[in-house]
């Protein structure tokens, strides 16, 4: 009940419904004035703020193939109790409440762990505790499926929530004092590189992408390296990289793109379409000036005659030519800033062409670090000169150590190397898998 000072007469109808007219129009500036100030706000804020909340994006699954290769066995290790199925049957074939060091094989009639014989073509294994999984001494979450191949050979595929990966491969792909800004972009690039690799995946494929740097480097929750020590595979930082950039991706005209990135671009980076046909406009090469510090920034090899004749000479002969001894190696002329290095290998009158993509990985054993590099004949040889660390297109990460170091945000550092790109909020997505 309201005190006597609080009873007013009430107001004549029309004035009630201009004082809500009044109210409402109020309120509509007062949103516009908010709208505006948060889209002022986030041009100068870091993309990530850990402070700031969010809804939970849901990611898919991703199936990581553990190994480039089918393997002979594997060995297995499971903390708490675990189920052993059929993929994609129910009836549990085998359930314990913890396994030792035990080797995994396949037999004609399935698999053979440790002494318990397993009579399936596909294996899933479930462990009570996430993480729980051991496989080659490395700690997974999520489920371990195995599979035999044709030649009796051994996949093993681990099947986890997409965000949980990509713990682990912030941590993988660059090194934790970086910047908490290059790390989240890194958390960005590597998350649109996953769901590309998702998307892209045949229908018949079983996994999506490698735990090798051939997809993004994973090693699990933590590891043993060969001296038998125990390491940490991805850190309370990384998984706040992911956390904070929870769905963001990369888009171009309103569409996912495969993001590359590589160690340092040596000052500039490579269009994308010299090495990867696909790669998507935003791979278009720009200069960098924030990678000096790169231990690869510059590098140097010198090599005889001899020495470099010998190594070329798969390459003369996958071009139908026979080389014996170099007569003269020169550039061919470019077609800007960005694009690969390229030469002519003389040996007399007949020649052929190669590209720095090919004298990489042809000298990668004597220290050929990227694609970008000068050829000069010294006295004794050639002096080969090059710039940066890995291909050289899209992002360079320590160009993204150096930009975090200045000031610079995650979005801008992406935005820096993915020119006209958008980064924008990807939908949920939990498909079965």
């Amino acid at each position: 009940m309201a005190s006597p000072a609080d009873r007013r007469a009430a107001p004549e109808p029309w004035l009630r419904r201009a004082g809500r007219l009044a109210l409402l129009s109020s309120l509509l500036g007062l949103l516009a004035v908010l709208a505006w100030w948060t889209g002022q706000r986030d041009l100068q804020t870091p993309l990530v703020d850990v402070s700031s909340p969010r809804d939970a994006w849901v990611g898919p699954a991703i199936r990581v193939a553990l190994s480039e290769a089918p393997v002979a066995s594997a060995v297995l290790r499971i903390d708490g109790a675990f189920t052993i199925t059929a993929a994609g049957k129910s009836p549990v074939l085998h359930r314990g409440t913890s396994l030792g060091t035990t080797t995994l094989r396949v037999t004609s009639d399935g698999f053979r762990l440790g002494k318990v014989l397993l009579a399936a073509k596909r294996l899933e294994i479930t462990a009570a505790r996430d993480p729980g999984l051991w496989v080659d001494g490395h700690l997974y979450r999520g489920r371990i499926r195995c599979e035999q191949d044709a030649n009796q050979r051994l996949r093993v595929i681990n099947l986890l929530p997409l965000e949980s990966y990509l713990a682990s491969v912030v941590d993988g792909e660059m090194p934790r004092d970086f910047g908490r800004e290059a790390r989240a972009a890194q958390a960005v690039a590597a998350r649109t590189y996953a769901l590309m690799s998702i998307r892209e995946a045949p229908a018949s494929a079983l996994w999506d992408l490698y735990a090798t740097v051939r997809s993004q480097k994973y090693l699990g929750v933590t590891y043993t390296d060969s001296t038998g020590s125990e390491l940490a595979g991805e850190s309370e930082s990384s998984r706040a990289a992911v956390a904070a950039t929870s769905g963001w991706v990369l888009t171009y005209r309103g569409k996912l793109f495969r993001p590359y990135y590589a160690a340092c671009c040596g000052g500039q980076t490579l269009r994308g379409t010299e090495l990867f046909p696909e790669a998507a406009p935003p791979h278009s090469g720009i200069a960098c000036r924030y990678c000096k510090e790169a231990t690869w920034y510059r590098w140097t090899i010198d090599l005889s005659v001899t020495a470099l004749s010998s190594k070329l000479k798969p390459l003369a002969r996958s071009k139908g030519r026979t080389l014996t001894a170099i007569s003269v190696i020169e550039p061919v002329a470019s077609t800007g800033p960005e694009a690969l290095s390229r030469f002519r290998v003389r040996q007399g009158q007949q020649s052929f062409d190669v590209t720095g993509q090919d004298l990489r990985l042809a000298l990668a054993s004597d220290g050929a670090k990227s694609p970008r590099m000068s050829i000069q004949r010294t006295a004794t040889g050639y002096r080969i000169t090059g710039r940066g660390h890995g291909h050289g297109a899209g992002m360079c990460q320590w160009g993204a150590r150096g930009q975090a170091a200045a000031g610079r945000t995650a979005r801008q550092i992406l935005e820096h190397y993915y020119p006209g790109a958008t980064i924008a909020r990807a939908a949920n997505l939990a498909p079965a898998r």
